[in-house]
Formats: C-alpha cells, structure tokens, sequence
C-alpha cells in the first residue's frame, strides 16, 4: 500500500519560496503606502498654495485700491466699502476677511507702488511678488494691479 505525502524537502522548499513571496509583498505595500502618503502631502500642499494665491489674485482683480501704511500691512478697499486685510507676520502672509484668516508660509514679499513717496500713507500698489516653496523648491507668484485713471490723477 502506498501513501501518496510530501517529501520533507518538498515542505521546506515550499516554506523558502512563500516566506521571499510573502516578504516581498511586504515591501511592496510598505514603498507603496509610503509613496502614497507622500503623494497626499504633496497634492495638499500644492492644493493649499494654489488656492490661497488664487484668492489672492481675485481679491486684487476685484477691488477699487490696494493700499499700504507699512511695509506689513496690506488693505484691499473695494466698490461697496468692505475691505480685505492682508499681514505679513513671520513669514506667514495672514488674509482676513470678517471672521476668516488664511495664511501662507512665504519667503519673499515684494512690492511696486504707482508712485514713489517716502512716507506710506495709503499709497497704491501695482504690482505684488510674492515667493514661496512648494516641493522645496521656490515658486514666484505675480499679481498686477491695474487702477481707474483718477487714481492715476491723484498723485502724492
């Protein structure tokens, strides 16, 4: 009578090849679970700045005047009087609208005014570069202001 069984060795070769089958299953999912969350953390933070200077550039294109009093504070007057206030605070540019803040981490913050003058009493801004890292790298924003021709008339 014959008993049909596995060899002691068929046994082990069969253990070898699972245990490589199953480790490398392993490191499979652990590259790509890794690379996954590096991929949300990415797309949040391109999402995050995206949106951020998207609004940006809405509430310039929208208002009446985008002024300055210093070098840190930022007013944004519109048609119907409310105002938008954006702060520069430890390279965080802060956006305050009623009750909302947003802010973004920035490394560079610069201006153009329609004139030059010594003092900044309200004076107009026309153009707003602002510099930020996305993926480690820096990425420069532009945002243009174009005025009505009687603020072009009042001069200093």
């Amino acid at each position: 009578m014959k008993f049909k069984a596995f060899t002691l060795l068929e046994i082990i070769i069969t253990l070898a090849l699972m245990s490589i089958v199953v480790s490398l299953v392993y490191v499979v999912y652990g590259y790509l679970a890794r690379n996954l969350n590096d991929y949300a953390v990415m797309s949040n933070e391109n999402y995050e700045l995206r949106q951020f200077f998207t609004q940006l550039k809405e509430d310039i294109y929208h208002c009446d005047l985008l002024t300055t009093t210093n070098k840190k504070d930022y007013r944004l007057k519109f048609y119907d009087e409310s105002i938008i206030t954006y702060s520069l605070i430890d390279n965080y540019l802060h956006r305050k609208v009623g009750n909302t803040n947003d802010s973004i981490a920035i490394d560079v913050l610069s201006l153009n005014y329609l004139w030059q003058t010594s003092n900044y009493t309200l004076v107009p801004i026309t153009e707003m570069r602002v510099t930020s890292k996305l993926y480690g790298k820096e990425v420069s924003f532009y945002v243009y202001k174009e005025y009505a021709p009687d603020h072009l008339i009042n001069s200093k």
